[in-house]
């Protein structure tokens, strides 16, 4: 009885350690946030762009917090990311002068 117990004990703490925190829509972790963060402003065509680039992905990377599960689910929606990057370089575009 005493070595099943044992054995339970040591399946939890094990699935709990493999399990760890993960993402979740509204509140990615910090691997996630950083994930991201990283690839989009390493992207050439955001590197380009300087300022603007950099307001694009801090926006790209805000609406696929609230609309993702996981920056690996983002990652994996070609149709959604196109249109979040879309919105948000039109969003950071600067106004035209009259």
């Amino acid at each position: 009885m005493r070595s099943l117990m044992i054995a339970c004990l040591v399946s939890v703490a094990l699935i709990t350690a493999y399990c760890g925190p993960s993402s979740k829509k509204g509140a990615w972790i910090e691997a996630d946030l950083q994930k991201f963060s990283s690839e989009c402003t390493g992207i050439k065509e955001m590197k380009d762009l300087g300022e603007l680039g950099q307001k694009v992905c801090e926006c790209a990377l805000s609406r696929s917090v609230a609309e993702f599960d996981s920056y690996s689910a983002a990652n994996s929606s070609e149709a959604g990311m196109k249109g979040i990057f879309e919105a948000c370089a039109k969003e950071a575009a600067p106004a035209p002068s009259p």
